[in-house]
């Protein structure tokens, strides 16, 4: 009963991962109990088209899941383990950076008391602004998702299908085969990457005051590293890309796994992302301090600061290059394999 297994597999997806294999257990012999009744009743053996009379009086497995689902708020079910898991990640990087920044401030301070408690509650205030900004737009994110993304709430179902559902049309014989357990995706991972994608688009954008070189000399001093062209040029196409990374993880966190549509979604950004490292390889310097500023800012020499600027030129120029051949050849690979090989789509997830 191949159909039964994808039926039930289909409705499993948009299960809770906890209680999903006795639920998947319930569903089956709620099924195959009405197969038998059936049968008996009708004098008919158990075939296909049996199947197909039973599974559609069950309705289609979005209605058949949501039967066993408690009630959706903002954030539905599918998508809220991934949100959990970006906030746990995303907030502590928020209290470390703050209280790196908490120790700067304590280093400009003369160390008396009333320096010491302003710059205190400055740090604790900052923290506190930060982590409701990062909180804040992870769940504006998902939310989003969650309201403009309704093919997330029925992982794998095609849309014909749902739209077949509405019309009361729903045929189980459109049942997507039943995805084997390696094709699962791996959420940490991918919850990983949302998290730090939010927190560098908070910092990006609204801290760049952050990106900088701190100096201890007789004080603790902050210096911007970053070109004003960086943030005027670069920075608004790196936004659509980042923001398009969150998109997409989330679409196949929602799924449960990379299908061709989510493949060629990725083979786009990772086109994206090569050709603006290009351009910011190719393009005016990113680097906008000089050994000149950094000298007379700190205490440490005009060759020192030469040195420590022509080392942070080549970080980014070799970090931009790196970036850059190792993009294309993950774009070129990926687009191979979904254009000529028919391989498993799971291999499409990222290797970091």
């Amino acid at each position: 009963m191949e159909l039964v297994t994808r039926y039930v597999s289909e409705v499993g997806r948009q299960l809770p991962e906890k209680a999903r294999a006795d639920l998947e257990k319930e569903i089956r012999s709620l099924i195959e109990a009405a197969l038998d009744d059936r049968a008996q009743k009708t004098g008919r053996s158990v075939d296909e088209d049996l199947v197909v009379e039973v599974l559609k009086e069950f309705g289609p497995p979005e209605k058949m899941a949501a039967s066993y689902l408690p009630e959706r708020y903002l954030i539905g079910p599918q998508l809220f383990p991934a949100f959990i898991n970006v906030v746990k990640i995303a907030l502590p990087i928020v209290i470390i950076l703050a209280g790196l920044g908490l120790a700067l401030r304590l280093g400009r301070s003369d160390l008396q008391l009333p320096g010491v408690v302003d710059a205190f509650a400055e740090g604790f205030a900052g923290m506190f602004n930060t982590g409701l900004q990062v909180l804040g737009t992870i769940v504006l994110i998902f939310a989003l998702l969650e309201y403009f993304a309704p093919g997330l709430k029925s992982r794998t179902l095609p849309k014909s299908l749902d739209a077949r559902a509405l019309k009361g049309e729903w045929d189980p014989r459109s049942l997507p085969k039943a995805a084997p357990a390696p094709q699962k995706v791996g959420v940490v991972g991918l919850s990983v990457e949302i998290a730090f994608t939010v927190v560098a688009i908070v910092i990006f954008n609204f801290y760049p005051q952050l990106i900088g070189i701190g100096y201890s000399g007789t004080e603790w001093v902050s210096i911007p590293v970053l070109a004003e062209v960086f943030f005027e040029r670069y920075l608004p196409w790196l936004n659509v890309v980042w923001a398009l990374q969150i998109v997409l993880d989330a679409i196949v966190i929602g799924r449960g796994r990379w299908e061709t549509g989510s493949g060629w979604f990725y083979v786009a950004l990772k086109a994206m992302s090569v050709v603006i490292n290009l351009a910011m390889l190719t393009g005016p310097a990113l680097i906008g301090l000089t050994a000149a500023e950094l000298n007379a800012r700190s205490a440490m020499g005009l060759e020192t600061a030469e040195l420590l600027v022509n080392m942070l030129t080549q970080v980014v120029k070799w970090g931009l290059i790196i970036a850059v051949v190792a993009g294309s050849i993950d774009l070129i690979r990926q687009a191979f394999r979904l254009i000529f090989q028919k391989v498993n789509l799971v291999a499409l997830v990222k290797e970091k």
